[in-house]
């Protein structure tokens, strides 16, 4: 079970589903924690780009529900060659 205690507003969520080769995934949306949770089951999140109609693949081994991603070489690539291009502008003020 996740523990969404451990999310921080300001956090980067990526909504996604694992792709039925279980090396990439497909990634529904992105949002960011705009509140914590008070109960174990909810976060509040602003969902600030929509991929559900046209989901986006990408290289990945995350299976879990709720994965932390660690700072290591090659999760700063996915974030950095994947994710913050989907953004564009979305997050900068």
């Amino acid at each position: 079970m996740p523990n969404l205690a451990l999310m921080e507003v300001g956090d980067v969520l990526i909504a996604k589903q694992m792709n039925n080769d279980f090396k990439t995934m497909l990634v529904k949306a992105i949002g960011v924690v705009t509140e914590p949770s008070v109960d174990g089951h909810r976060v509040g999140v602003n969902w600030v780009r929509d991929f559900r109609s046209s989901p986006v693949t990408l290289p990945s081994s995350y299976r879990q529900t709720l994965t932390k991603v660690s700072d290591t070489p090659k999760s700063r690539e996915l974030i950095s060659d994947h994710i913050l291009p989907l953004l564009g502008d979305s997050l900068r003020n």
